[in-house]
């Protein structure tokens, strides 16, 4: 360190901006929760009362298990440079050679056996990764995501790595000009409202710089004020489309700089969304430990990974500040994060990124910057963040996902000069029977419907399908036309005309819709939705919920129209087939343990059949059925059973 360096970090320091790597949570008083705080205090009430739900049998290494699945997949594709490249595309893509460097040097530190089969390969993923980031020349023009990497792998390797190594990354990382290695910012972007998630990670990872006093927080102090004013009251992250994932992701490295010790000014705003962010995303979680979809990068594994970590994060600091059944529901939502992530995990070690069985090479549900090497170490990198900040003190509790017992809608989030119409979701969750409704779906994505149904453990429907351009991908159909879209939910038939509300997006829908006579009581919750559509149709949805079925009675009013349901039936995820079955007034499907029934209630003259075709999503493909009425309105209820519900 330079005479220079040191007065420079001696200020920092004195001035409280940074505090040491292994500053502990201080004593402070804790923000209010804002629009979750009833929800919240109501869970605690009902968590102290509760019996431990069904433990997950998870622990702390547990986290490094995957971890080194993955870092022993990709180690066969390190190249002679030290990069990491993807096995299908057989080139290095974006940051998946930083993302090695500090699995391996986590791995290295936490199971020392392991030095003399990862502590080479990680050291020269370290040499390359450093050195391209600093010349300006990341893979994919991703240095944004470099830093917080590399920082935290080279925390890990001063004491292993030969000194003389570690010494020539300090001084290269001392070197780091942002303006000549980072996409993210003003001086490429020209207008703050063009500055979004990237610029996050890019200013997580200069702090870290400057906490290991190789750099200072210029780039902190310019950017932080701007991401500050892209959170809600709820804490969530508003990114481009609102997609759920990116919250989730800058959320993610929100809570690095606090549980690194950040001090600045603004501390106190970074606490209070660091913890109504996190409540936002424990209530939401689904009892089978998945994040909501909803947008770009929805069912990648990176989204629990996030999760997992971020909440470990919460879970220690809660503890820290003698809050023990807060910390027990973060530490068991942290668990069922990974509990999501162990489902996915493909007999050669590493993950299915997007959560279905296709082959990689399928690219089945990706984005169209989903690689199998980036995305597969995003996810490692977090779990080793995971376990890092795991407290092995801290038991398993019970969350919000195993007692239910509300409605959250998030009705918030839009930003006029970036393109962000709003989050416009309700979740609703009974003793762990969850729904999650899109009220307003972005049709790039998600249509509008109720798109999953977990309980338990058990994954029964967990999105719908939109047939878009978006995807112009093998296993995506191309055109744009209406029928390939389906979500559970109304359709309807008005003279001759067939329309359905799954057809209709955010642009059509923006604020006509909302979420009515919110009521929870013993053993059910109720709600209803009501849509106004352009064409002066009103969809009113009434919805019961209870510990084992979803009951909703449709109507259409201000026209005469004949009503039906679309009920979307998963038959085959790229490995396993659906079982379906269509008889009398229902259907079902069965996909590994979850059997989902669907039964048509009333009027006990209505009609129930197939719907022709199969479609693409996510996680696989979809049949669909219809149930007809033959006035303007039904009752249908939807039930999913199964050796995964919880006891």
């Amino acid at each position: 360190m330079t005479r220079r360096d040191f007065l420079r970090n001696a200020a920092l320091f004195s001035a409280g901006w940074v505090l040491p790597a292994v500053a502990l949570p201080r004593a402070e008083v804790l923000p209010t929760l804002g629009p979750v705080q009833a929800l919240v205090e109501g869970f605690l009430r009902s968590a102290r009362e509760h019996l431990p739900a069904r433990p997950t049998g998870l622990r702390r290494s547990d986290y490094l298990d995957v971890v080194l699945g993955i870092v022993r997949f990709f180690r066969n594709f390190q190249d002679e440079r030290g990069a990491i490249l993807d096995p299908y595309e057989e080139k290095e893509r974006q940051y998946s050679t930083p993302c090695y460097a500090h699995c391996c040097a986590v791995l290295c530190s936490a199971r020392s056996e392991l030095c003399g089969e990862l502590l080479e390969s990680g050291t020269r993923a370290m040499d390359w990764a450093v050195k391209t980031l600093v010349q300006g020349q990341a893979a994919d023009e991703h240095g944004d995501f470099f830093l917080v990497k590399l920082v935290l792998a080279l925390r890990h390797f001063r004491g292993m790595a030969d000194r003389e190594k570690v010494r020539a990354w300090e001084n290269e990382l001392r070197r780091l000009d942002p303006a000549r290695s980072y996409r993210d910012i003003l001086e490429r972007k020209g207008s703050p409202e063009r500055v979004h998630n990237w610029n996050f990670v890019a200013l997580a990872g200069e702090y870290l710089r400057a906490q290991e006093g190789l750099g200072g927080l210029d780039f902190v102090s310019r950017y932080l004020p701007l991401q500050m004013d892209r959170f809600t009251e709820r804490g969530m992250y508003v990114d481009p489309g609102n997609p759920m994932a990116y919250d989730v992701f800058a959320r993610y490295h929100l809570a690095l700089l606090l549980a690194n010790g950040y001090n600045g000014p603004e501390r106190p705003g970074l606490l209070r969304h660091h913890l109504r962010g996190g409540w936002t995303a424990l209530l939401v979680q689904s009892p089978a430990g998945e994040v909501p979809c909803g947008g770009r990068s929805a069912h990648h594994q990176w989204n629990e990974a996030a999760t997992a970590a971020t909440f470990e994060i919460l879970a220690d600091q809660y503890w820290r500040w003698g809050r023990d059944v807060e910390a027990k529901a973060f530490k068991r939502g942290a668990h069922l994060a990974l509990a999501s992530i162990l489902r996915w995990v493909r007999p050669s070690g590493e993950l299915w990124i997007v959560k279905n069985r296709f082959e990689p090479s399928a690219r089945w549900g990706f984005e169209s910057y989903s690689y199998h090497s980036q995305y597969n170490l995003l996810a490692a990198s977090m779990l080793a963040n995971a376990y890092t900040f795991a407290n092995e003190e801290v038991p398993e509790g019970v969350a919000p996902a195993d007692l239910g017992g509300f409605v959250l809608t998030l009705d918030d989030g839009q930003r006029s000069d970036f393109q962000a119409p709003g989050f416009h979701k309700t979740v609703a969750n009974c003793a762990g029977m969850y729904v999650l409704l899109e009220h307003a779906g972005d049709l790039a994505y998600n249509p509008t419907g109720i798109l999953r149904i977990h309980r338990g453990w058990l994954r029964g429907l967990s999105d719908g399908s939109v047939n878009t351009a978006h995807y112009p991908k093998r296993g995506w159909m191309r055109s744009t036309d209406r029928a390939g879209t389906i979500a559970l939910g109304p359709v309807w038939i008005g003279g001759e005309a067939f329309d359905a509300l799954m057809f209709y997006g955010s642009q059509q829908l923006a604020r006509s819709w909302q979420v009515e006579d919110e009521v929870v009581l013993l053993g059910s919750v109720e709600f209803r939705l009501r849509h106004e559509l352009p064409s002066g149709l009103t969809i009113v949805q009434d919805c019961r919920l209870s510990p084992a079925k979803l009951t909703v009675r449709l109507e259409i009013v201000g026209a005469d129209a004949r009503v039906g349901v679309v009920w979307p039936l998963s038959v085959f995820d790229g490995s396993r087939k659906g079982e379906v079955a269509i008889g009398g007034n229902g259907a079902e499907f069965q996909m590994g343990d979850a059997l989902q029934r669907y039964r048509l209630v009333a009027p006990v003259e209505g009609t129930v059949r197939i719907r022709s075709g199969q479609w693409p999503f996510r996680n696989g493909l979809l049949m669909a059925a219809e149930a007809w009425s033959q006035g303007n309105w039904l009752v249908y209820e939807v039930e999913l059973a199964g050796a995964g519900v919880q006891g």
